[in-house]
């Protein structure tokens, strides 16, 4: 629990410190940074100490847990990382200059999460002694989420097509029930 929360923590105090840096204002849109700092630089964190964990439950060395965490998470890490920092960046183009403010702000915060995910948590895992402890019931799979999960991993197993046709189909449909004039309901104001 402490590390991902040191992480996000870190991740936080870099983004804010480089804003001040930068003569950059905390404003309403940019109140969003703490949450979304606090989203991203704890779900990268826990996907490396679930395997790490695992790993050293497991009988790995802490060395080897970490390699093994790295190989099997930091690819996956990167690539949510980067989804995330272009799908925010796209708010650089916006007219109001604090909406365009997230588009270089957020970004840059995942960027610091992800490195202080992949470069000082594997460096803090070495040094802190830390243990293994036993497995709990949720890895064993008796934990009713894990078995609602597994009914969905053999739902999308067994019917792919079905699947797939009936999300595209309800997207269609919820895409016609948009009003062609969303846009325009806009208060000119808000604009």
């Amino acid at each position: 629990v402490a590390l991902p929360i040191l992480v996000v923590l870190l991740s936080l105090a870099a983004l804010l410190g480089s804003m001040a840096l930068l003569g950059q204002k905390i404003a309403p849109p940019t109140q969003i940074l703490p949450t979304f700092q606090l989203t991203v630089g704890v779900a990268y964190p826990v996907h490396f100490l679930t395997i790490f964990f695992r790993e050293l439950r497991a009988g790995a060395s802490r060395e080897d847990a970490v390699v093994h965490a790295l190989g099997h998470s930091g690819l996956p890490i990167v690539m949510t990382a980067l989804t995330t920092m272009g799908g925010m960046a796209s708010f650089v183009t916006a007219a109001l200059h604090p909406i365009a403010l997230l588009g270089y702000l957020v970004p840059f915060g995942v960027l610091l999460a992800l490195l202080f995910s992949l470069v000082l948590l594997p460096a803090l895992v070495m040094l802190i002694p830390l243990r293994a402890i036993g497995s709990d019931l949720s890895e064993a799979g008796d934990a009713p989420i894990d078995r609602f999960l597994l009914a969905c991993g053999r739902l999308s197993l067994r019917y792919p097509l079905p699947l797939i046709g009936t999300t595209i189909a309800l997207s269609l449909l919820c895409g016609a029930a948009v009003p062609d004039d969303a846009g325009r309901r806009i208060a000119p104001d808000a604009r």
